[in-house]
């Protein structure tokens, strides 16, 4: 027997053992199709910092939205290729969007509402509730009509009834007086004269108790003190005249009677 991984004289240097005549490398399906994308893809990343290409995390919430990520990459995948088709706008679309978007805004604000809360005995009276419900709509189909029905042109003739009414009516005579002018300046008159009246009544009543008080003040101070008080104004002249005329209160008519009233003026004109 031969054997093939031998050499022969004079072969050596041209054979090679049939284990080391098979190539022993095999390339990849589609190697050289997406070798430039490799190399690209591998150049990316060697232009990278090294912070980048060792610190990998896993996003937030990434494995709970792994599957629908997943299934819009395949949704996405079968409309790729589909033919592309321009978009119509709905009639009436622009006109009705301001009103779309009310209506959004409002329903977002009811959804941030509290919860609606059940009335007291709301499911105790609901049975209730519910057989009136059904036996007014049971009574609806076999009575038609209210009863109640308005009578044909009544707006009509109610107008004319109306109008009969106030036009028709008669109106009430009211008495008018007339004051008579010359009556009134007959009152005015009379009042100014009572008004004049009653002022100087109470000022002659006012003078009178004021001299009252005066006379009865003078008649409680003794003619000593009354004497001692002008002694000490007056010169000897004038107590001599006093005394005289003290001298005369025997007299019936009274202390300094006889004196005239222009000499008490002239007297008091000079004292003062």
């Amino acid at each position: 027997m031969k054997e093939d991984n031998t050499y022969y004289d004079g072969m050596d240097g041209l054979n090679l053992p049939g284990s080391l005549r098979i190539n022993p490398f095999v390339v990849p399906e589609n190697y050289f199709d997406q070798l430039s994308s490799s190399v690209l893809s591998q150049a990316r990343l060697d232009r990278l910092p090294t912070a980048e290409r060792i610190g990998f995390t896993v996003p937030e919430s990434y494995f709970s939205q792994l599957t629908n990520n997943i299934q819009l990459h395949i949704k996405v995948e079968q409309y790729k290729d589909t033919t592309h088709r321009e978009w119509d706008v709905p009639k009436g679309y622009f006109e009705d969007l301001s009103d779309k978007i009310l209506s959004q805004t409002k329903i977002e604000a009811v959804a941030k509402q509290e919860e609606f809360e059940v009335p007291i005995d709301y499911f105790e009276s609901l049975s209730a509730r519910i057989q009136t419900k059904i036996f007014e709509d049971k009574l609806k189909t076999q009575v038609s009509d209210d009863g109640f029905t308005i009578p044909e042109d009544y707006t009509g003739i109610l107008k004319d009834k109306i109008v009969a009414q106030t036009i028709g009516k008669e109106k009430q005579k009211t008495i008018v007086r007339k004051l008579n002018f010359n009556k009134w300046v007959s009152y005015v008159s009379a009042a100014c004269v009572a008004v004049v009246i009653g002022v100087v009544s109470y000022n002659s009543i006012n003078n009178r108790t004021q001299g009252s008080i005066s006379e009865s003040h003078l008649a409680s101070i003794p003619d000593d003190e009354i004497i001692n008080y002008l002694s000490a104004l007056n010169d000897s002249h004038d107590i001599l005249y006093i005394m005289e005329c003290i001298d005369h209160s025997h007299d019936s008519e009274g202390i300094c009677t006889h004196v005239k009233e222009n000499d008490i003026e002239d007297y008091l004109n000079y004292a003062l």
